[in-house]
């Protein structure tokens, strides 16, 4: 039986139970590793899919939150303490740069080209009231816009190569950003369970 980690570890003969430290987890395209944030220890642990055996362990930055993989392999990691977002290559298993993100950076999506890492802030200097959605150029590591999106966001998928949805957390509602315009197209409140 598969336990709560990700859905992908169900192709795996045996899914690994979810430490109880992990923040986050992530699996390997290939689905033979798997990538655990340790917040407690500002790093980031490598399992082996199949057996468990811990490969390495990486420090990155202050209480890491999220991971995301880009499709070449490059592991990015959200530092919600740091205000950063640690840069991992593939089986080097050490940090190779950290990129200032904004404040409280949690969500994490790269683009299929590689070429953006869009991260969510929980709040910003600003308005601390309010999170912002930004984007990353990866070929300079610069940020290249920012966007106020809302109390306290919190997860961020890609919908596609110019749309992605970012969670709400406070006010428990999901909207969709134009990753091309720059700006909010939609807003959905979600059912609460009673």
């Amino acid at each position: 039986m598969c336990l709560s980690m990700a859905a992908a570890l169900c192709a795996c003969k045996k899914a690994p139970a979810t430490p109880p430290w992990a923040s986050s987890m992530a699996v390997s395209h290939d689905r033979k590793l798997i990538y655990a944030t340790d917040p407690d220890n500002d790093l980031v642990v490598v399992f082996k899919a199949r057996t468990e055996d811990k490969l390495a362990e990486v420090k990155v930055g202050r209480d890491p939150e999220r991971i995301a993989l880009g499709s070449d392999g490059t592991i990015y990691v959200s530092n919600r303490g740091s205000r950063s977002v640690s840069v991992i290559r593939h089986r080097e298993w050490r940090e190779l740069t950290r990129i200032p993100v904004g404040l409280e950076p949690v969500g994490l999506a790269v683009s299929r080209d590689n070429h953006f890492l869009y991260v969510v802030n929980s709040t910003s200097i600003e308005d601390p009231e309010n999170g912002t959605l930004v984007a990353i150029d990866l070929r300079t590591h610069q940020q290249n816009w920012s966007l106020a999106i809302g109390p306290e966001p919190r997860e961020i998928r890609l919908l596609d190569e110019h749309r992605a949805s970012v969670l709400l957390h406070k006010d428990h509602a999901v909207i969709e950003v134009d990753l091309d315009k720059r700006m909010i197209v939609s807003r959905r409140v979600l059912l609460s369970q009673r």
